[in-house]
């Protein structure tokens, strides 16, 4: 292909370019002598005017390059996921004996909690209904967790009979489990971290809920050590937002999942 005929290519894909935000992605196909073009919901882009899935700004999918002057906001939302589900995690691994685990009521509510559904709402105005959908979500279950733990709620108090309550939690906890699974089958053609955060954070909350139906400490154990390997993948995540070769020595790989296409 000529330089001649590329450029003028290039000026008309530009001008069908929707400016601002991300594309409501429903097919990706390539075109050109070389799969130069990402063709996505009928309009062609040039790869190098896109990212691929990058859990740094937890959209597993193709996306436009955001042209706003705000921050990565799923790089706060990470953090705040991260951090909470790390110190849940190691109390219900019981980590330095300690099996109760109210010192994260407030990291709950504030931190995993209020901040990440902030951190939705602005990945909203971005575009990013994933990650808008996936913060505001598990944001809410923080602050209902939080909720919980707080005694003059009155929440867990309302079950006198231990087993009803430990039957309660469970549901509540498949709940979750449900979601999250059908959060984690988006990310399978995304990058490796991302599908090992949410596999493994979807089998904490099954692995949660057995242990309070059955009053397992077992599995109480192994549910906060998926909860561990889960904020490790979050951690990972938020640092791949933040870090690049301006402010850090080192950036991390995005490692995309292998996919799979019909011949």
């Amino acid at each position: 292909m000529s330089s001649t005929s590329s450029n003028k290519d290039r000026g008309s894909y530009d001008d069908n370019i929707p400016q601002g935000g991300h594309n409501n992605i429903q097919a990706v196909t390539f075109a050109g002598e070389g799969n130069e073009y990402v063709v996505i919901g009928g309009q062609k882009y040039y790869r190098h005017e896109l990212m691929q899935a990058f859990v740094g700004t937890l959209n597993p999918g193709y996306a436009k390059y955001p042209n706003t002057e705000f921050g990565n906001a799923s790089a706060l939302g990470l953090s705040c996921f991260a951090t909470t589900t790390l110190v849940l995690g190691l109390f219900y691994a019981h980590a330095k004996s300690i099996s109760t685990p109210n010192v994260v009521v407030g990291l709950a509510v504030f931190y995993g909690g209020l901040a990440e559904v902030l951190a939705g709402m602005w990945e909203f105005f971005n575009g990013n209904t994933f990650a808008y959908t996936v913060f505001c979500s598990y944001g809410a279950f923080w602050i209902t967790f939080g909720c919980m733990n707080v005694p003059s709620f009155g929440i867990l108090s309302a079950y006198d009979d231990p087993a009803m309550l430990g039957n309660a939690l469970g549901i509540f906890l498949l709940a979750w489990g449900i979601f999250t699974f059908m959060m984690m089958i988006l990310t399978l053609k995304a990058t490796a971290v991302f599908v090992a955060l949410f596999v493994t954070l979807d089998a904490a909350f099954f692995v949660l809920a057995a242990a309070n139906m059955t009053g397992s400490v077992s599995c109480l154990k192994a549910g906060g050590i998926l909860l561990i390997i889960s904020a490790s993948c979050g951690f990972y995540g938020m640092v791949s937002g933040v870090a690049n070769k301006f402010n850090s020595y080192f950036t991390v790989h995005p490692l995309p999942v292998p996919q799979y296409h019909k011949k």
